[in-house]
Formats: structure tokens, C-alpha cells, sequence
């Protein structure tokens, strides 16, 4: 009897079912995650760099009342 070896098709065919939807599913979820993350940085420095025109509020504004947060 023959040894298998790391190509037969039983170990194409368990790399085909298990690990390649699952290594799929791993790097969607990364790439999701990923994406999100972009999306919050990107919201962030908008309103840091262009929310004081909605809200009043200007970075530095903390610093300078002391504390206080400015009446609008």
C-alpha cells in the first residue's frame, strides 16, 4: 500500500471544502473591518477639520474656556 502524500485528492479536495472558504470568510471579515475603520477616520477628521461650521465648535475651544463648552 501506497503512503499518501500532500497531494493526493483527498487532501485537494479537504483544502477545497474547509480551508479555502474559510481563509475566505476570515479576510472578508478583515477587509469589512478594514473598510469600516477607513470610513470612521474619515468622518472624524471631517468634522475636526470642517464641523465647527455646523456646530460652532472649534478645536482649541476647551482650552479656552476653561473647561466650558461654548454656548451656540
Amino acid at each position: 500500500m501506497t503512503e499518501p502524500n500532500l497531494f493526493s485528492s483527498e487532501h485537494i479536495e479537504l483544502v477545497g471544502m474547509i480551508v479555502i472558504p474559510l481563509g475566505s470568510g476570515i479576510l472578508y471579515l478583515i477587509w469589512n473591518q478594514a473598510q469600516n475603520q477607513l470610513k470612521l477616520d474619515l468622518v472624524w477628521e471631517w468634522f475636526t477639520n470642517h464641523g465647527h461650521e455646523l456646530t460652532g465648535y472649534k478645536p482649541g475651544d476647551e482650552k479656552r474656556l476653561g473647561g466650558r463648552t461654548p454656548r451656540v
